[in-house]
């Protein structure tokens, strides 16, 4: 198998002869120790050769195995997005580094998917979901990256407003409400005229039914 650069490397302990609870365990990956789990993960993020070894000790007996990895360069991926709200797509900017990619996939959470670069992508219900980037380079080194991303609700948007009387001005009241987050904002145009205050008031020149 392939090992690469930013990726999460599973490290299997194969060890017979006592392995149970008593054993002590130690990984070091040149003379640091980074584990003392009997099975653990490991991620490089330089290419090259590095000296691993796994040491197993009771008390008065200890064993230890050394191997070499040879890490090769693979894509450093990432990407951007911003969150947005229902009916608004997301634009995924692609971050990746790397040399010689040769393809990008990504699974937007919902069974839809892109082979392209950078991309859009459009929920259609309000949620969380996560996002999947994959780059393959031409040595064949896959690395992947997760990212949850929010489709947010749209605001349920109403008014009322008081006795509407010509030449006098015309409460109006909003009852709008968001199920998700705060409303910021407010835009009215009653008559051509715009307000952005969240109840303003208005007066009519000339009665209409």
């Amino acid at each position: 198998n392939l090992l690469c650069t930013n990726q999460d490397l599973t490290l299997t302990n194969t060890s017979t002869g006592e392995t149970g609870n008593i054993v002590n365990w130690k990984w070091t990956v040149n003379d640091t120790t980074f584990s003392t789990a009997k099975d653990t993960n490991i991620s490089y993020q330089n290419e090259g050769d590095f000296k691993i070894k796994l040491q197993a000790s009771i008390l008065g007996c200890s064993n230890e195995i050394e191997k070499t990895l040879n890490i090769i360069a693979g894509p450093k991926t990432d990407f951007s997005v911003s969150d947005v709200c229902l009916n608004n797509p997301h634009t995924f900017t692609n971050t990746t580094i790397g040399e010689s990619i040769i393809n990008y996939s990504w699974d937007f959470g919902d069974l839809k998917n892109s082979i392209d670069t950078n991309t859009t992508h459009q929920y259609d219900t309000a949620g969380t979901y996560q996002v999947i980037l994959t780059a393959t380079n031409d040595k064949g080194c896959v690395t992947p990256i997760s990212k949850n991303v929010i489709t947010h609700k749209l605001p349920i948007t109403q008014f009322e407003n008081g006795l509407s009387c010509s030449n006098l001005g015309t409460d109006f009241f909003d009852k709008s409400f968001s199920l998700d987050g705060n409303i910021t904002k407010h835009s009215w145009t009653i008559e051509n005229q715009n307000y952005t205050i969240s109840n303003p008031i208005h007066v009519f020149d000339t009665v209409q039914s």
